[in-house]
């Protein structure tokens, strides 16, 4: 029963820390697409033996073909599937959008929600024009930032002209949730539409990587890693086995109590019942007293 309850303890407490560290890490481990685990592009071009090289136009329409005519809008599991994609969201996702063929950048999207298992993750590479990017909120549904940002610079036809009004700094909002969040994060008529306003917004978009951060081509294992939903079913992280300490030393002292007042009410029931005895053994004696004195 007593270990029951330090068990539940344990388990509020392994909860809790989980609950904080998913929150924690909510803005900054969610990139645009990812599968069971985050990894570094670079690693995965290595590891698929693809070049990135963001003025190969005929590579990436050369996967794009390879995706089509092997159906992997259907089913993205097989090796041809996995590379041929690759080399497209590496590209699509690191390279200028004038760098990558138009008919890729729009198709690239129909494969999306069956291939996004297999995404890896890369910023785009830093213009040296454009300043730094806000930072996103990965917040999803109708009052998404991004959505809304979306929604904005259609109403103030930012098409035309996206150097006026709030047009600059709502194309960098849907950017930067674009870049760093889930794919899931902004609608799919926000995801597609995008694109249709990135020629308009060039000269508008934003850094999210600096040149001192690193080259993004180059494999860095240390950015591979398990997602958050791995984490939560295969690691006890620090602040849980905190939380396990504490629960067990908690449940500890709630049987420490426990046993300290069964043995206060043994002691006293013993002494209680002496009590008693001694009391019944005088009533006797003084019985055999007045039954001498009468006789």
């Amino acid at each position: 029963k007593y270990s029951t309850f330090a068990v539940a303890l344990s388990t509020f407490f392994v909860q809790g820390a989980r609950s904080h560290e998913h929150e924690d890490d909510h803005h900054h481990d969610h990139f645009h697409g990812h599968g069971n685990d985050i990894v570094d592009c670079a690693c995965s071009a290595d590891e698929l033996g693809i070049e990135i090289d963001c003025s190969d136009e005929i590579a990436m329409s050369t996967a794009l073909a390879n995706l089509l005519k092997n159906n992997c809008k259907e089913n993205c599991d097989s090796e041809l599937c996995v590379e041929n994609y690759a080399l497209i969201q590496i590209h699509h996702d690191f390279c200028y959008h004038d760098e990558v063929p138009m008919v890729v950048e729009s198709e690239f999207h129909d494969f999306e929600d069956v291939c996004h298992p297999h995404n890896c993750k890369i910023f785009r590479r830093p213009d040296p024009a454009m300043e730094d990017c806000p930072e996103p909120t990965c917040s999803s549904g109708d009052n998404g930032v991004g959505n809304l940002a979306y929604l904005a610079l259609i109403r103030d036809n930012c098409v035309e002209d996206c150097g006026v009004g709030d047009c600059p700094d709502n194309f960098r909002t849907l950017r930067v949730e674009h870049d760093l969040c889930d794919h899931t994060v902004l609608a799919a008529n926000v995801e597609e539409g995008m694109h249709n306003l990135e020629d308009a917004c060039a000269n508008y978009t934003c850094n999210v990587w600096h040149e001192e951060d690193g080259d993004l081509t180059v494999c860095d294992e240390s950015m591979t890693k398990p997602s958050a939903a791995n984490d939560d079913d295969d690691e006890i992280t620090d602040g849980a086995v905190v939380g396990i300490i504490v629960a067990v030393i908690v449940g500890f002292g709630v049987l420490a109590f426990i046993a300290c007042q069964c043995f206060c009410y043994s002691s006293s029931r013993k002494e209680t019942a002496t009590r008693s005895a001694e009391g019944t053994g005088d009533a006797v004696e003084m019985a055999k007293v007045d039954s001498a004195a009468i006789a």
